[in-house]
């Protein structure tokens, strides 16, 4: 794969609160392009019902929804409560740091 290329996001629970997975989900906006990762996608990547402190949830962007990560691209991510549809945490990285992982403080 060329270096400059990447498949994958990674955000790791480093601190806070444990989160239901039923209760959020995750929005990746990747050059102003808006990709939504579900809660059933969460659960289904954590194994479990909660996102807890040391665990990672690992998007494969190209798979999950045909983007591959490039240098230069501007990616947000926000962490969105469902029933209040409020953000919980938002970031911001440029693609030309390490794009994996990303400390997510919910």
């Amino acid at each position: 794969m060329d270096e400059r290329r990447k498949r994958y996001y990674l955000l790791e629970h480093s601190g806070g609160e444990f989160l239901g997975t039923d209760a959020f989900e995750i929005v990746v906006n990747i050059n102003e392009q808006k990709y939504v990762y579900p809660s059933a996608s969460i659960y289904s990547n954590l194994n479990n019902s909660s996102w807890q402190l040391g665990d990672r949830i690992e998007i494969n962007t190209s798979s999950e929804w045909g983007v591959n990560i490039t240098d230069g691209d501007e990616i947000k991510v926000f962490l969105i409560d469902i029933p209040s549809r409020q953000t919980i945490q938002y970031l911001t990285i440029s693609s030309k740091q390490d794009v994996a992982p990303a400390g997510v403080y919910p």
